[in-house]
């Protein structure tokens, strides 16, 4: 399945644009993985094709699996890249940590008018980074929330760990 690619740096936010192929003036912002290029965004955007909507799966960058102050301009880049497409209805779903961002990002942009937080928590999570880290496999950031606006973190809920 191919897609239109689009890069933080040049196009101002990291996804892949999978249009209908049947044609559409609808479209779904797809928080569906941690690329907008794995399995599961291409499986989120053949779904969203089989029910008539064009898909545009978006995620922090390549690879990207920690959610630290990731900007939410980016999402309303895509936004007016959609409507400037041809997009005349715009909704976003996102799943677990995702889902948290939809409806965040739903909140901030009146365009976006059907949110889908699968999984998704009623606040917002301080910032964490996955990898390998002293054998953790994520770990909560100091003073960082999974999005910012404006350069700023949003408020977040502070995680605390207490050694057994």
């Amino acid at each position: 399945m191919k897609g239109i690619q689009f890069d933080p740096v040049k196009d101002g936010f990291y996804g892949t644009w999978y249009e209908n192929p049947k044609g559409s003036d609808c479209a779904m912002i797809g928080l569906f993985g941690d690329d907008p290029n794995d399995y599961m965004a291409k499986c989120g955007a053949k779904w969203l094709h089989k029910q008539g909507v064009n898909c545009m799966a978006m995620s922090p960058g390549k690879k990207d699996y920690s959610h630290v102050n990731c900007p939410l301009e980016r999402i309303e880049t895509a936004i007016n890249w959609l409507k400037g497409h041809g997009n005349k209805k715009i909704g976003i779903m996102g799943m677990s940590t995702a889902g948290m961002h939809s409806l965040v990002a739903a909140s901030f942009f009146p365009d976006i008018t059907l949110t889908f937080g699968i999984t998704a928590s009623d606040f917002v999570w301080q910032g964490f980074e996955q990898g390998k880290k002293d054998g953790c496999k994520e770990w909560p950031v100091p003073n960082a929330s999974p999005l910012s606006w404006n350069g700023e973190p949003l408020p977040y809920e502070v995680l605390l760990f207490q050694n057994p």
